[in-house]
């Protein structure tokens, strides 16, 4: 009988560490559930793009931006170029059948990348002489801005997918870029 009571300890013991832990699992699905679907971001991002704020003027919604182009988005009332990266033309933009496809399949990409959430935006100075921000002189009159997802920079990863090239403009002129066709 002896045997018998330490082996049902051994049991019950067993299966309350095993409650236990299945209670833990639940509380941290249920925090990380409640992170993602709030919208209140991940749980830990680079503190440059801190996304845990709600607060925070650099976190955007996926349903605040319209995607453009692979490399273009509209968003606050703006229509921002993204900058650290070139993606192919699309519609009239695209010089050629190959670089529209590639140009469609880049803004499906983005569409799929924003909709992923837990995105920081900033608006960045474009390269551009001074005093044409803002004017048609200067990037067409379109802003420059750095969008990343979860502090990741949107255009590092689509050229990950090879969906667009690096393309940095520091210096006046710009580089030229290169041709997708």
């Amino acid at each position: 009988m002896w045997g018998k009571t330490a082996n049902l300890r051994a049991k019950r013991s067993w299966i309350e560490s095993a409650i236990v832990a299945g209670l833990a699992a639940v509380l941290v699905v249920s925090a990380i559930s409640h992170q993602i679907f709030s919208g209140a971001g991940p749980l830990a991002v680079n503190a440059a793009y801190n996304l845990t704020s709600a607060d925070s003027p650099d976190a955007i919604s996926p349903v605040e931006i319209t995607v453009v182009d692979g490399d273009t988005i509209k968003a606050r009332g703006r229509t921002i170029s993204l900058v650290g990266f070139d993606a192919p033309g699309t519609g009239r933009r695209a010089h050629c059948p190959h670089e529209r496809e590639m140009g469609d399949r880049a803004a499906a990409k983005l569409k799929t990348l924003i909709a992923g959430g837990g995105l920081a935006l900033r608006i960045v100075p474009c390269a551009c002489n001074p005093g044409t921000e803002g004017t048609p002189d200067c990037n067409s009159g379109r802003a420059c801005g750095d969008l990343r997802s979860y502090g990741r920079p949107i255009g590092g990863i689509m050229v990950q997918y090879v969906l667009a090239r690096p393309y940095m403009c520091d210096a006046l002129p710009c580089p030229p870029r290169k041709s997708w066709c």
